[in-house]
């Protein structure tokens, strides 16, 4: 015979991974994020433009030692190395690169060019310099 707690208990199970999934995505929209929605070569420079979302670009802080918790500006990660950075909010451009296929991510970055912690980077995004 089952009692009323055990109903409660099975009740609380059962919503559990609706709870946490609920949990989650409210505690991820809260977090800054980045993504790459075009990548375009033009020669041997690659103009990127990105979608930021809960972090502010401070131009006049890049490379400032005081950090804001609401922004900074962003990096741009070529073959797994740093290539150049950007603090405007759409887009940036790479150095020159080599010509042949390369993978770019874009990092948010603090003012002192730190990665936030957690690490918040973009999708990868895979282009071809001539």
């Amino acid at each position: 015979m089952r009692t009323l707690s055990h109903l409660v208990v099975a009740a609380a199970l059962a919503a559990t991974p609706a709870v946490v999934a609920a949990v989650s995505a409210g505690h991820h929209a809260k977090q800054p994020a980045i993504s790459i929605s075009k990548a375009t070569p033009s020669g041997r420079i690659v103009a990127v433009r990105v979608s930021i979302a809960r972090y502010r670009m401070y131009p006049a802080l890049v490379g400032k030692k005081t950090n804001r918790a609401d922004g900074g500006h962003w990096h741009l990660i070529v073959d797994g190395k740093y290539n150049n950075f950007s603090a405007k909010e759409t887009t940036g451009k790479t150095l020159k690169l080599k010509p042949g296929p390369h993978k770019i991510v874009a990092e948010l970055a603090n003012n002192d060019h730190s990665s936030l912690t957690p690490a918040v980077r973009s999708n990868v995004v895979r282009v071809r310099v001539p």
